[in-house]
This record gives structure tokens, sequence and C-alpha cells, in this order.
């Protein structure tokens, strides 16, 4: 292991570069950031899923 540090056991935003407690392995946003970004790949889902509907 590395030497220890006081954000060890932390992992960083992606988007913001800070420190933040992840609640899953597979987090890779903070708080405040993954409300946006969940926001925009929910949209572009949606844009997408609505493009290529037939008409």
């Amino acid at each position: 292991m590395g030497k220890p540090t006081s954000t060890q056991g932390n992992r960083r935003c992606e988007i913001c570069i800070t420190y933040f407690i992840a609640g899953s392995g597979c987090a890779n946003y903070c708080a405040g950031c993954a409300a946006a970004t969940h926001r925009k790949q929910k949209a572009a889902c949606a844009r997408k899923r609505r493009s290529s509907v037939d008409r």
C-alpha cells in the first residue's frame, strides 16, 4: 500500500476532482456532480430513443 493520507478510502469525482466517500463500488461522481451528470445522460438517452421511432 502507498503512504497513508487523509483521503485514503475516498474517491475523486471525475468532474470537479474533489474527494468523496463512494456509496458503491461503481460511483464516479460526488453528490453535487452526480445529479447534473445523470440528468444529462438521461436526456441524451431520451433524445436517442425519440430519434429512432418509426413515423
